[in-house]
């Protein structure tokens, strides 16, 4: 994985993670800001790393991986249980009677790419954008930025990009993700912005 893509996935890390842990009193809003970006930061670090250090293995989402995205929003932890909220990380992945999940979608593209290196690229970018979703998507309704409509509209672009048989360029569906993290920059701005 080149660094600049590293990077961008790290860039998205940090806007997606939300402010984490209780600020002393007393602090002015630079400082709380300023706080946050750097839990935020160490917080998409450990995120980039995980993923770099797991390249061609797609992510399976773990609940240490998800706790602190949980715990760090005051207001879905007041409508919805960490269990629901795991309940929900993991429907996101395994899929339901309505969908095949993140875990299924993107295994079926990744099977079709010939190149391995291509593989691993596309791998590693919808392994962290998957968490990123998630980690949004199962907040409680009232709460969350990203919802069913979206991740409906988003698997249908990427089904779209993917085609039919072999995959011999991935551009196309890098350009998908590439409009999908747009998206979840935006709505995770303004989850942050609202904070």
């Amino acid at each position: 994985m080149c660094p600049s893509s590293l990077f961008a996935f790290s860039f998205l890390a940090v806007l997606a993670s939300g402010a984490v842990g209780a600020n002393p009193p007393k602090l002015g809003q630079a400082q709380e800001r300023a706080l946050r970006a750097q839990d935020r930061t160490h917080q998409a670090q450990t995120w980039s790393h995980a993923i770099q250090d797991s390249a061609g293995i797609l992510y399976s989402p773990l609940a240490g991986d998800f706790r602190p995205r949980y715990e760090e929003d005051e207001a879905n932890n007041a409508r919805q249980s960490w269990g629901e909220y795991w309940k929900w990380v993991l429907t996101f992945y395994s899929g339901n009677l309505l969908a095949r999940g993140w875990t299924r979608e993107c295994e079926n593209i990744l099977e079709r790419v010939q190149q391995s290196e291509q593989r691993i690229q596309l791998m590693t970018k919808m392994s962290i954008l998957g968490r990123l979703v998630a980690a949004e998507w199962a907040k409680d309704n009232s709460v969350r930025r990203i919802g069913s409509r979206d991740v409906r509209q988003w698997r249908s672009w990427l089904r779209e990009a993917a085609g039919r048989g072999r995959i011999t360029n991935i551009q196309s569906l890098l350009d998908v993700l590439g409009r999908i993290e747009i998206h979840v920059i935006r709505a995770t701005i303004s989850a942050f912005q609202a904070s």
